[in-house]
């Protein structure tokens, strides 16, 4: 079910790529992460009124303190850089270099959570980041 989830995600993600170029054609990125800001808050404010009330009240303060830091990092800076890429490079290259994500997450992973290598996770950062100059040099 998990790699099920993940597949959604990506293609979420390979989709609103697209609804981002087209709504880049009428604002600035600023004005696009504003306005998808207020969107998704709206609609994840009322997810978790509604089906998740008793285990928002249950977070630690430790654990606010992350997500607040991950929300201040992932969604309103990583988005408006990510709007501002789409429209200067175009969707075809500014999406895929999103994909050396997990490399910098397996580095941090390594350097701040102790998790080790294995052969299989060198072999596949190695490939993100082929993968990546590949699209990164190609005209």
């Amino acid at each position: 079910m998990g790699f099920l989830l993940s597949i959604l995600a990506a293609a979420s993600w390979g989709v609103a790529a697209i609804f981002t170029r087209l709504g880049l054609q009428h604002f600035s990125p600023v004005v696009g992460t504003f306005v998808s800001m207020a969107a998704t808050l709206a609609i994840i404010a009322l997810i978790t009124a509604l089906a998740f009330r008793d285990a928002l009240l249950a977070v630690s303060l430790n654990a606010v303190a992350w997500f607040a830091l991950i929300g201040v990092l992932n969604f309103p800076l990583g988005r408006f850089l990510n709007f501002s890429s789409v429209q200067q490079i175009g969707v075809a290259r500014s999406s895929p270099v999103l994909a050396v994500g997990p490399f910098f997450a397996i580095v941090m992973a390594v350097l701040f959570l102790g998790e080790s290598l294995t052969a299989p996770i060198v072999v596949g950062a190695a490939l993100i980041l082929g993968g990546i100059l590949l699209v990164v040099t190609s005209k």
